[in-house]
């Protein structure tokens, strides 16, 4: 299995939200990060840059967070909640049990109003 980088930036690691989240929160935001994925490089020679192409459509199940993370279904529901809450993450759609469909959530930038 190939290992990639989950990049952040200084703002979001000093930021109140950031600092103000708990439990298994920043751990389920890093796997989100992780779950971005990018386009080929565009723009011009010297400034170019690999846009992602998922912002708004990540999937992550509660079967994936405890099979491979080993998060619980408790944490998660909860590190969900307390991410959308606090501005990290957004549900562009809700999932539903009946005809097992996925949750889709993307990334927000709301945290950076958090007080």
């Amino acid at each position: 299995m190939k290992i990639y980088p989950v990049c952040t930036f200084n703002d979001l690691l000093l930021s109140p939200a950031w600092n103000s989240l708990t439990g298994k929160s920043p751990i389920i935001y890093m796997h989100f990060l992780r779950k971005r994925t990018y386009g080929p490089k565009i723009g011009r020679q010297g400034k170019k840059y690999r846009p992602c192409t998922n912002l708004r459509k990540i999937y992550f199940t509660y079967a994936e967070a405890e099979n491979r993370f080993n998060i619980s279904e408790y944490q998660f529901r909860r590190g969900i909640k307390q991410l959308v809450e606090y501005g990290f993450i957004d549900i562009v759609q809700k999932g539903g049990t009946q005809f097992k469909y996925k949750t889709v959530y993307g990334l927000s930038e709301k945290w950076r109003d958090f007080q």
